[in-house]
């Protein structure tokens, strides 16, 4: 059947044996062929479910040409062309209506990540052990490595601000994660924008290459402060007086090199806001499956039968707020978001879209508790 029209059939399962489950993956595209194809080959290269699974590849009104490579370079999926970019809810949305053929789940990857070879097995035995669970939420671990910065402010004063970062050259100030002792206030005038302040002791989540023979490569820091500031990572350290109200600071990145976690499902403020649970947090594999608020549309496995329950994304949404929504009307029918720890995807933050922020969430906003 052409790759552009049709779905590609399962094999039909023994009538002697319990019928296993069959998988949809769904990767939504725009404008990126090279980033999408990255994905969909880890997921061709990752393990298939007994069921089966076929691919479906959503191009969302590309004017690059996006969906003919992709349908050259995947012949074996079916790809979905939007003739306008609808938005990721939407998008998605066109190829949910396709599932209800015999689909039992639903796989949904964000194109700028990539899954370990084994990624879906967890996540279909956590629906399997779980019939009332709606979704189940990998982890999403940061596709790239970190170092930690440790920041000392000496003095009494105002907190130091950090103005700018940069590692081997290259501007890594949005990329920042924040640990312990880092204050978030909004900044005075530009919507959205978190700062990046440290009263006396605070701790920086600083992205660094790939671990690889040679030195360290160099960090510089520059704080807005009339405080001087020590900073610390790993055996390098440096000290900084303020001149005319600015630090800076020079060392090599000389900390551990290691992952931190993206998310592992999402959570709710007492605002009713969505926030990524574990965000930062050093990659650990040990924890035990748990019921939570909701998940990230990024990565996720959504059980059909829950999809026919209570709909499909709010195209109202556009992008971002859509997946929060869901796993709300999901919570209000009695589907919970269980999340499957040893379930693994790499996400490479801000590749399709751009950041928001620093410590932003792909599930910003919930509609209600």
């Amino acid at each position: 059947m052409n790759a552009d029209a049709g779905i590609v059939a399962f094999p039909m399962p023994s009538s002697s044996s319990t019928p296993s489950p069959t998988v949809r993956v769904i990767v939504l595209n725009w404008n990126a062929a090279d980033l999408t194809s990255r994905c969909v080959r880890s997921i061709e290269d990752s393990e298939q479910p007994a069921g089966g699974m076929d691919v479906v590849i959503v191009d969302n009104g590309s004017i690059d040409g996006s969906a003919e490579v992709l349908a050259r370079r995947h012949p074996g999926h079916t790809i979905l062309r939007n003739g306008a970019n609808l938005g990721f809810a939407e998008g998605i949305n066109r190829a949910l209506r396709l599932s209800g053929d015999g689909i039992d789940f639903v796989a949904l990857v964000n194109n700028d990540a990539v899954v370990e070879p084994g990624w879906l097995a967890p996540l279909i035995d956590t629906l399997e052990r779980h019939p009332s669970a709606g979704a189940a939420a990998p982890m999403m671990v940061f596709d790239r490595w970190f170092v930690e910065v440790e920041l000392t402010v000496g003095g009494a004063g105002e907190r130091a601000r950090l103005t700018g970062l940069t590692v081997d050259g290259a501007d890594r100030w949005s990329q920042v994660l924040c640990g312990d002792g880092v204050v978030r206030p909004p900044h005075p005038s530009v919507p959205l924008r978190l700062e990046i302040e440290v009263a006396d002791r605070g701790t920086l989540i600083v992205p660094v290459p790939a671990p690889r023979d040679g030195p360290p490569v160099p960090l510089t820091a520059t704080l807005r402060s009339d405080r001087p500031v020590t900073a610390r990572c790993g055996r390098a350290e440096t000290h900084g007086e303020p001149q005319g109200g600015v630090v800076s600071l020079s060392l090599n990145a000389a900390g551990p090199p290691h992952r931190r976690i993206n998310s592992l499902g999402t959570a709710l403020t007492e605002w009713c806001e969505g926030y990524e649970r574990l965000l930062g947090r050093p990659v650990d594999h040990s924890f035990e499956p748990e019921t939570v608020d909701g998940f990230t549309g990024g990565g996720v496995l959504l059980r059909s039968e829950a999809l026919d329950d209570v709909g499909r994304f709010d195209p109202r949404f556009f992008m971002y707020y859509e997946d929060t929504d869901l796993a709300w009307r999901m919570r209000r029918a009695g589907w919970s978001t269980v999340t499957a720890p040893t379930s693994t995807l790499y996400h490479q933050l801000g590749a399709t879209a751009g950041r928001r922020g620093p410590a932003s969430s792909s599930s910003t906003t919930a509609t209600g508790c």
